[in-house]
C-alpha cells in the first residue's frame, strides 16, 4: 500500500502506535506499508488495531512531520 506520511492520517503515523512502522522516506514523506495489527498506547486496552485505521486520539509522530 502506497502512503504519504504528511498527508495520510493513519494509525501507523500516530505517536501512540506500538506496531510495525511504515517504510517511509523521511525526506519526501512517501513510502509503503503493509496493513498489520498493533497496539495503541492511548487506548488503554490490549485490543489489536489495524495500521491503516484512524481514531479520535490521532497525534502525528514527530518523525513523520
Amino acid at each position: 500500500m502506497r502512503v504519504d506520511s504528511r498527508e495520510d492520517n493513519l494509525c501507523v503515523f500516530c505517536k501512540y502506535w506500538l506496531g510495525k512502522k511504515a517504510d517511509v522516506s523521511l525526506i519526501t514523506g512517501k513510502g509503503k506499508m503493509e496493513v498489520t495489527q498493533g497496539l495503541c498506547a492511548a487506548s488503554g486496552s490490549n485490543k489489536q488495531f489495524k495500521s491503516n485505521g484512524l481514531c479520535y486520539r490521532f497525534d502525528r509522530d514527530i518523525i513523520y512531520c
